[in-house]
C-alpha cells in the first residue's frame, strides 16, 4: 500500500491549485489525480461526511484507507508523493488523523493575507452560486470565511503534533512575485531536485467575477472537469486555463471600513504567526 509522504494542507484561495500544478510538473513528484480528496477530514463514524463543513460540494468518494491508497497506485519511482486538500488546515480532526496514519509526513501550508483570502473566498462563493449574502453579512467574525484566516491558531494544531521542521510555509506573496524561487524552495523541502524550473506562466484557479454565466457554468462543472482532466495535457490544458481566466473580471474593491475592521480582528494572530514562521508580515496589517 502506497501512501503520501507529503500533504498540502491549505489554505484555500492561497495559490494551492497553482502549487499542485507546479508540483505535478516535477519528474520526482507524484500528485494524487484527485484534487482535494479530503480523506483526513472525514468523520470515521459517518463515512463520506466531513468533520468540518457540511456542504455537499465538499464531499468526495474517497472514504476509506483502501480507496485513499488507490489514489497513489500510479506511483513508480517518484520520491515525493502527495495530495492537496485545503480543508485540512481548518479541520480540527484532520491533524490527529494525519498523525495516526502518516506520522512521518511533511506538511505544506500556503498562506495569503487573511483579509484578501476571506474576500476572495466570498467571491468564489458568489461565482459558484453558494453565497448570496451581502459582503458585510458574510465577513463577520463568527463566519467560516473569517475563521479560516486565523493561521497561527490553525497551524498550532499541527505544530503540537509534528516537528516544526516538517512544516513548510509558503507565502502567496512569494508565489506571485517570484514563483520559480518559491517552488524551488518547496522542492528542496520535499527532498527532490531543487534546480528544476517549473513552467509558471499559467496561474491556476484564479478568482474573479464571471463575464459570461454560460462559460462559467461549463468551467465550473465538476463532472465535466473529471472527464476532461485526463484527456487534456500540455498546451491544450494551459489554453483552456487561460480561456477561463479571461472569462473572469476583477471583483469590486473591499469596502475600506470593513478592511480596517478585519485587519484589527486578525492583528494578534498575524503577530504570532510572524514569530512562528520567522517572516515579516507587517504589510498584512497596513
Amino acid at each position: 500500500m502506497t501512501l503520501p509522504n507529503f500533504l498540502v494542507i491549505g489554505s484555500g484561495k492561497a495559490g494551492t491549485s497553482s502549487i499542485g500544478a507546479y508540483l505535478d510538473q516535477h519528474p520526482q513528484v507524484f500528485m494524487s489525480p484527485v484534487k482535494e480528496p479530503n480523506f483526513f477530514a472525514y468523520d470515521a463514524a459517518e463515512p463520506g461526511i466531513l468533520v468540518w463543513g457540511s456542504s455537499r460540494e465538499r464531499e468526495y468518494p474517497v472514504r476509506d484507507l483502501t480507496a485513499y491508497a488507490a489514489l497513489f497506485d500510479g506511483v513508480r519511482d517518484e520520491v515525493a508523493i502527495g495530495e492537496a486538500s485545503t480543508v485540512y488546515l481548518e479541520s480540527r480532526d484532520a491533524p490527529p488523523r494525519i498523525r495516526a496514519t502518516l506520522p512521518g509526513v511533511r506538511l505544506v501550508a500556503s498562506l495569503r493575507d487573511p483579509v484578501d483570502r476571506a474576500y476572495s473566498s466570498y467571491w468564489m462563493g458568489i461565482r459558484l452560486g453558494t453565497e448570496s449574502r451581502d459582503i458585510g453579512q458574510a465577513l463577520h467574525p463568527g463566519d467560516d470565511l473569517v475563521r479560516a484566516g486565523f493561521y497561527h491558531s490553525l497551524l498550532q494544531r499541527y505544530v503540537k503534533l509534528f516537528e516544526r521542521e516538517r512544516l513548510h510555509v509558503l507565502l502567496f506573496d512569494d508565489l506571485r512575485s517570484r514563483p520559480v524561487e518559491a517552488m524551488q524552495s518547496l522542492y528542496r523541502f520535499l527532498e527532490v531536485d531543487g534546480r528544476f524550473v517549473p513552467d509558471v506562466r499559467v496561474r491556476h484557479n484564479v478568482g474573479g467575477v464571471p463575464r459570461s454565466r454560460m462559460l462559467h457554468t461549463i468551467f465550473a462543472s465538476r463532472g465535466l472537469r473529471a472527464v476532461a482532466r485526463p484527456l487534456l495535457r500540455g498546451r491544450l490544458r494551459q489554453a483552456l486555463v487561460g480561456l477561463r481566466q479571461r472569462s473572469l473580471r476583477r471583483p469590486p474593491p473591499l469596502p475600506e471600513a470593513l478592511r480596517r475592521s478585519l485587519i484589527a480582528l486578525y492583528r494578534e494572530d498575524v503577530l504570532r504567526l510572524q514569530q512562528l514562521i520567522e517572516r515579516d508580515l507587517s504589510h498584512w496589517l497596513e
